[in-house]
């Protein structure tokens, strides 16, 4: 994406953003600026420009600077708090699954449990029964 944004830019080269102002009679201020890019951002100011209104050119040019500086600071914010986030999810996570494994182990415990608990009632109700018995036979 970045050789596509060279190749275009390197087709709209000084002389003819010069000759489009020229020819047109306006006043041509173009700035450009990759989102990869660690530099600054590429910009053309056309000589009438310069010359009609020098202090809006710079005003132009300061805005321009500070919206592509805006948009690069927004876009490491951005990766920050995504990497904070996906950090944050990855600790929740493991939280979850030892929580998990607890869950598992006291509901395991909880079966044998149950498990003995009926096997002691059928015992008991075994033990009952012989005693009714018995005491029928006396």
């Amino acid at each position: 994406m970045y050789r596509t944004f060279i190749h275009i830019l390197s087709l709209f080269t000084c002389s003819q953003c010069e000759e489009i102002s020229h020819q047109t009679g306006c006043w041509l201020y173009l700035a450009a600026h990759h989102p990869n890019v660690s530099g600054g951002f590429i910009h053309y100011t056309s000589r009438r420009l310069l010359t009609e209104g020098p202090e809006q050119a710079e005003i132009m040019h300061k805005a321009a600077k500070a919206t592509f500086h805006g948009l690069k600071l927004a876009r490491v914010q951005e990766t920050a708090q995504l990497s904070a986030d996906l950090l944050n999810t990855q600790a929740q996570l493991v939280e979850s699954q030892k929580k998990q494994v607890k869950m598992e182990r006291e509901l395991a415990e909880y079966c044998k449990d149950l498990e003995a608990k009926a096997q002691v009632d059928m015992e008991r109700a075994s033990l009952m029964a012989q005693l009714q018995h018995e005491s029928e036979r006396n």
